[in-house]
């Protein structure tokens, strides 16, 4: 049966430095997967916002396992956006909230982080 948990991924950066390697990357996925995908433009400096929206299946279930590879291939793509010393021109978060999480911070790129 499977319990319901919402997993996604929230980036923000400067859209001129390095936005067309995430657009690319997403334009490279199935279009079932390019659907969870939106990219919202910031009223100042270029910033772009990119989400990685959950896709509704619960834990278990076989689109629950695809969209975990998806998520995880993403986050490999942002890491490999990163400057040698760590530091990046995208900052990230990957959230989940639900029957399992509550409301948890899983990983992302920005210090303090649990």
């Amino acid at each position: 049966m499977g319990v319901e948990n919402n997993e996604c991924v929230i980036v923000t950066g400067r859209s001129n430095l390095g936005g067309e390697t995430i657009r690319d990357w997403i334009s490279k996925q199935s279009e079932e997967h390019q659907s969870l995908f939106a990219e919202i433009p910031g009223l100042v400096n270029d910033v772009t916002t990119f989400v990685l929206a959950p896709n509704g299946s619960k834990k278990g279930w076989e689109q629950a396992n695809e969209c975990d590879k998806l998520r995880n291939n993403f986050i490999q793509l942002l890491e490999s956006l990163e400057e040698e010393d760590g530091s990046s021109i995208w900052g990230w978060v990957e959230v989940g909230f639900g029957e399992i999480d509550g409301q948890k911070i899983h990983s992302g790129n920005n210090g303090g982080l649990p």
